[in-house]
């Protein structure tokens, strides 16, 4: 299941990072990306920009997200099994959804399962206009999430928030969950995930996992089990409600 949230800043996320790109100025940026353009002065002394006119090229320049043009980018409903529901009300397959359940596919091209038991809360799915840039920060309150996200360049983000840590990646495909005991689980599957936890983080490789409790520091990345051996099972079934037996996998 899902449920909604209001629009606007996550939780410890304050502000839009963009990296300047060739023949940007400050008046330029101004107009692309603000709602109030005349506010280039002020954007200048915050990032302590010497010369608004010539932006050393890759420069990071923070922006609060209430000055912004952001629009809403919702995600799309792709697959559904089972009693599956958005803000109490059962939700169709092709549906729209900026509060987010089951398979969604995003805008930019990611794609994330929701898996059974799980509940899961958008925060905030919109685009920088401007900057060609998207932000998407969830928050898993339960259960497991399996997700492939769209490499987002040097701008960007894509977070799992959970009661005991944050997930950050710009491209990559990882598994992410929260359990009954407040225990968040992050498992990365290709490219590389940033866990912060407990004021301190900790950089999860591909076939590597860590696991941390609310308050404290992610464990050291372990390395994850094997997937079991598949080749004693048949490629085809063609009966409905056939069970096999996988091989166990040790540890």
């Amino acid at each position: 299941s899902a449920s909604g949230a209001p629009q606007g800043s996550a939780p410890g996320v304050a502000e839009f990072v963009y990296r300047a790109r060739p023949g940007d100025t400050l008046i330029g940026l101004s107009a692309r990306l603000l709602l109030e353009p005349r506010r280039w002065p002020e954007l200048q002394r915050r990032n302590a920009i010497a010369d608004p006119r010539r932006i050393p090229l890759g420069s990071r320049i923070r922006i609060p997200y209430d000055w912004l043009r952001l629009s809403s980018q919702p995600a799309r409903v792709l697959e559904r099994a089972g009693d599956a529901r958005v803000d109490g009300r059962e939700v169709a397959v092709g549906a729209e959804v900026a509060d987010g359940a089951l398979t969604l596919g995003f805008g930019d091209g990611s794609v994330l399962a929701v898996q059974p038991a799980s509940r899961l809360r958008l925060e905030r799915l919109q685009r920088v206009e401007g900057a060609g840039a998207d932000e998407s920060v969830l928050m898993l309150e339960r259960g497991k999430l399996e997700m492939k996200v769209r490499p987002r360049g040097d701008m960007g983000r894509f977070e799992i928030r959970t009661p005991a840590a944050v997930s950050a990646v710009r491209g990559t495909e990882f598994r992410a969950g929260y359990r009954d005991d407040g225990a968040a689980t992050t498992e990365t599957l290709d490219g590389l995930v940033g866990v912060d936890a407990g004021g301190a983080g900790v950089a999860v490789e591909a076939g590597f996992g860590t696991r941390a409790e609310p308050g404290r520091p992610p464990l050291p990345p372990v390395a994850l089990l094997p997937a079991p051996a598949l080749e004693a099972v048949a490629a085809l079934h063609d009966t409905a409600g056939r069970g096999w037996a996988l091989p166990p996998v040790g540890g």
